[in-house]
């Protein structure tokens, strides 16, 4: 009868406390808002699309691609894509991941003449400025990370 009393409150306990761990993990969701995203500024706006990674150094430096249209004001949809690398900051109690130092190595236009490509790279740095951040979720990055490279194998003994 003793270890009955002790062993009901005890078993409440772990039941609330599982539950509370349950729905604090549900309510604090990453906070990557999803893609395409979009940024407008006086020279009108820029949709961006999910990164394409092709390296993540360390899981520190990222270095990927993102499509993008631009839309001036007044003139028509430029599409181009955009060539960058940022540093990363991994949160694992959110599942988030930060992309800060935010470089535009190149701006690609194909079709474009000289003139016209030089204007619309400088309108398109004006909306991604090197210190921007971006937050993606860390599930969404990790499945985009090529996985061409695979583990080195071990040798196992499994003598009886």
């Amino acid at each position: 009868m003793i270890s009955m009393k002790i062993t009901l409150p005890l078993l409440f306990a772990i039941t609330v406390l599982t539950i509370t761990n349950l729905a604090a993990k549900t309510a604090n969701p990453p906070a990557d808002p999803g893609w395409p995203r979009q940024r407008t500024n006086e020279n009108g706006s820029l949709v961006y699309y999910q990164p394409q990674i092709d390296a993540w150094t360390n899981f520190k430096e990222l270095t990927f691609r993102m499509a993008f249209s631009l839309t001036p004001k007044g003139q028509k949809e430029i599409v181009g894509v955009i060539e960058a690398q940022a540093q990363t900051d991994v949160n694992m109690d959110d599942r988030s991941v930060l992309l800060r130092d935010f470089k535009i190595n190149e701006v690609k236009l194909p079709g474009l003449d000289p003139a016209k490509a030089s204007q619309v790279d400088q309108a398109v740095r004006s909306f991604l400025p090197p210190g921007h951040t971006v937050v993606m979720a860390l599930d969404r990055l990790v499945a985009s990370v090529e996985k061409s490279q695979a583990p080195a194998p071990v040798q196992v003994q499994n003598n009886p």
